[in-house]
């Protein structure tokens, strides 16, 4: 598979900064043809439109990624011919919106130069762990790179595979962010991923320090929700749990919210058993609301994401008897209790199963957290949805 770089840049040129741009561009698109890299560019004037013709006259094709609807719509927005593009994505979303799906696109973002704008996408490819090249022949056109040069020192590394290469010519930081990609290990398809490759491939597992729902401290938090939001993941695990969930003898499953709810029906397709989620009453009490039908004595398994402490499980096995259910234990895609402090686990009746246990890194009291003592300042690992204009 060939990987995919986004070539981000000024939106205008004044003077001569064509031309430098130009001679820029011509390296890059040199050094992607090299790599048999696909070449895509946010759209509408300035580096974008002059790297689709540089492109074209070295037979490499670039997709355009444009803010638009349509192709009509494009030409009102920008004045520019989207017959430049060899193929067009609109997007629909405006330029904020264009921005992210850009990057989100690219297995390496490229800066040439740039302002406001550039800078934007860069902070969004740092947070999304992309590979970001930049280099000092491109710097006269734009200050985005001289300050997120500036700015990759002082700001954590959420996404562990964020790396800034930065060269003498931002076709050199290209080369070499590019071969970085090709030398690492071939990924296996996901049947023969680890759980841990998966919630990578998702971008889910991050690195800083954390306050967990159990009250705990972490120094390495695993954001389910990124995971299960990815239908193809939840699928893959949805698969290997329906293998477990066979052995016992479920007939029905349970999952508490929102992540199990998830999981329960995902499950319950590859298994062929009915699937049921809980609600959380007024003092966090799992309760079911929903009217079901069921046979009373029927044997249920509680589905569930991670279990920390073991909090949740422990109140959904006690609505699941209170219903006239036999509970049959649980099922989980990650259990890290063995990190947590023992005396802070909850006491479970029936047997817990999981597709990965994890033992580090450890879940720290507030009391005693070792991130704390340190002075490392807290990330925020649940953010709103930014939606664009």
């Amino acid at each position: 598979m060939t990987s995919q770089v986004a070539v981000l840049g000024v939106s205008s040129f004044q003077g001569d900064s064509e031309l430098l741009a130009r001679s820029v561009l011509e390296d890059v698109v040199r050094i992607a043809k090299h790599h048999r890299s696909t070449l895509l560019t946010g759209t509408g004037g300035g580096v974008s439109t002059l790297l689709a013709k540089v492109a074209a006259q070295g037979d490499v094709p670039v997709v355009g990624i444009s803010p638009a609807t349509d192709a009509r719509s494009h030409i009102d927005l920008t004045g520019e011919d989207p017959s430049l593009y060899a193929t067009m994505i609109y997007t629909g979303m405006g330029y904020k919106g264009r921005n992210v799906t850009l990057v989100r696109s690219a297995d390496v973002v490229v800066a040439v130069g740039g302002q406001t704008g550039t800078l934007n996408e860069l902070t969004i490819a740092w947070d999304e762990g992309k590979r970001i090249a930049i280099g000092q022949d491109g710097d006269a056109l734009g200050c985005a790179p001289t300050i997120f040069r500036d700015l990759v020192p002082r700001v954590s590394r959420k996404a562990r595979n964020a790396e800034l290469f930065d060269a003498p010519s931002v076709a050199a930081a290209l080369d070499a962010a590019l071969i970085s990609i090709e030398t690492l290990p071939r990924l296996a398809p996901a049947m023969e991923c680890s759980i841990e490759d998966l919630f990578r491939q998702a971008g889910a597992i991050s690195e800083g320090h954390f306050a967990i729902k159990s009250g705990h401290h972490t120094v390495e938090f695993w954001e389910k929700a990124r995971l299960l939001a990815m239908p193809d993941l939840v699928a893959e695990i949805a698969r290997r749990m329906a293998s477990i969930v066979k052995e016992t003898g479920a007939e029905v499953l349970i999952g508490p919210p929102i992540g199990g709810a998830i999981l329960a029906h995902a499950v319950g397709l590859h298994c062929e058993l009915p699937a049921l989620f809980f609600d959380k009453g007024p003092e966090g009490e799992m309760m079911v609301l929903r009217g079901y039908s069921l046979r009373k004595g029927a044997r249920a398994l509680i589905v569930d994401d991670i279990v920390s402490v073991g909090g949740t499980i422990a109140s959904a096995e006690e609505a699941i008897e209170s219903l006239g259910l036999q509970s049959v234990g649980s099922l989980v895609i990650v259990d890290r209790r063995g990190g947590s402090p023992q005396e802070s686990l909850a006491k479970l009746r029936h047997p817990l199963r999981a597709l990965l246990v994890k033992d580090t890194p450890r879940n720290e009291s507030p009391d005693d957290c070792s991130a704390c003592k340190q002075g490392v300042r807290f990330e925020v690992h649940k953010e709103r949805l930014a939606l664009a204009d």
